[in-house]
């Protein structure tokens, strides 16, 4: 299609036999490997500069380019990261997955690394914040919160939930 698409910077063949080729115009997949025609299938990435790519253990796509940072192509789609919220800087050069399945970033700025997080917050539905004054797990699994106002809370779809005492106890500070 034109000179650039001639430029390859990147070349990954996935998991699942599809061949990937980053170039200097955009990016490429080809579904059956090196038996397609790279020149007959639409881009991925139009207009990006690709320097790198990687393909995780958990089988996400890595793409690095060079001045429009990192995306992460999964299931069809492309979250991108980019400088200054996410990078150092939007010029990605090295890609790498550790052992821990960490993804480390080297880009123009310095290095960073992507983990997966172990934890989470859990707020009430409003928003409103609480100081939490105990943790309690009941046989069944259920996890409680009791907050230092008093108020009860069952921990349901990450949200502090109200938990409804009988009116007898509705006046009660747990």
């Amino acid at each position: 299609e034109s000179l650039a698409d001639n430029s390859i910077r990147t070349i990954r063949q996935t998991a699942d036999g599809a061949l990937w080729i980053g170039t200097i115009s955009g990016l490429r997949r080809l579904d059956h490997g090196v038996n397609g025609d790279p020149f007959m299938t639409p881009k991925i990435l139009n207009g990006a500069n690709i320097s790198v790519l990687l393909e995780s253990r958990r089988g996400e796509l890595w793409i690095g380019a060079y001045g429009q940072g990192l995306m992460r192509f999964q299931s069809g789609r492309i979250i991108r990261f980019s400088a200054p919220s996410s990078l150092p800087h939007n010029n990605v050069l090295a890609l790498f997955e550790d052992n821990e399945d960490n993804v480390w970033v080297g880009a123009q700025g310095g290095l960073l690394r992507l983990s997966l997080s172990a934890a989470s917050t859990i707020t009430t539905a409003d928003g409103a914040p609480l100081s939490i004054n105990t943790i309690y797990q009941d046989p069944r699994g259920d996890l409680f919160v009791t907050a230092l106002n008093g108020k009860l809370f069952r921990v349901a779809r990450q949200t502090l939930a109200p938990v409804r005492l009988p009116a007898s106890l509705s006046r009660m500070s747990v």
